[in-house]
């Protein structure tokens, strides 16, 4: 079983495959380099608020590598 974290991102859109997120909330005026691009197949769960908050539980090592 894989290590899984739970991060909180704000949901930007989506396609068929994955999600863009912002890494800070729109208030803080992110630029290009604060979005993420994450595969929807491994999402494992999402929680979702009416401020455009999304909780994503994901692998240990995706957060790593979008160091999330």
């Amino acid at each position: 079983m894989s290590e899984r974290c739970t991060v909180s991102l704000w949901f930007i859109r989506e396609t068929n495959a994955a999600r863009q997120y912002s890494k800070l909330p729109p208030e803080r005026h992110p630029d290009p380099a604060d979005y993420v691009w994450l595969p929807k197949s491994l999402i494992e769960h999402t929680t979702r608020f009416p401020t455009g908050e999304h909780q994503l539980v994901l692998p240990l090592w995706l957060v790593d590598k979008h160091d999330l």
